[in-house]
């Protein structure tokens, strides 16, 4: 066996810079893209919401933070953004279908603007083009939890 067939991790993610680094990729394709994927933003809403424990591994909030991470851990629940992804996340993985926030989607794209047709739920309506959350294309608010993450964590 290789040396790369022994590493542990999940999968090719080792680290919570890994983590973070695969979810910045996944939400700039998902800003890039003109059709958007549910399960790109499923994946970046539960990235983003997850990440946390990945600094924080085994930290219960119900103590007093010892150390950076858990002080962070703390912090970014006091984030607007943060929250509102949180109740997206749970609202998704209990397929709640009012998480606590107003949910909506817009499908107004071209036939020559979509992706392979064969992935379409309705051929009628066409891919999404635009989630929204309380009236704000979530986009934004992905962007913003993000930038809070490198800022205030990361420091990319």
């Amino acid at each position: 066996m290789t040396l790369s067939e022994h590493r542990e991790g999940i999968f090719n993610i080792h680290t919570s810079e890994d983590f973070y680094f695969t979810i910045q990729n996944a939400l700039k394709n998902y800003q890039n893209s003109k059709a958007k994927r549910i399960e790109d933003l499923f994946f970046i809403i539960m990235g983003l919401n997850h990440l946390r424990e990945w600094i924080a591994a085994n930290y219960n909030h119900e103590h007093k933070a010892q150390t950076r991470e858990e002080e962070f851990y703390n912090e970014i629940f006091k984030n607007e953004d943060f929250r509102t992804v949180k109740k997206l996340c749970n609202g998704s993985k209990h397929l709640n279908l009012k998480p606590g926030v107003e949910t909506r989607y817009k499908s107004d794209l071209p036939i020559t603007d979509w992706p392979d047709i064969s992935s379409l739920r309705s051929i009628e309506e066409g891919p999404p083009s635009a989630f929204y959350v309380n009236g704000e294309e979530v986009g934004n608010i992905l962007e913003r939890l993000s930038d809070f993450y490198r800022d205030r964590w990361f420091n990319y």
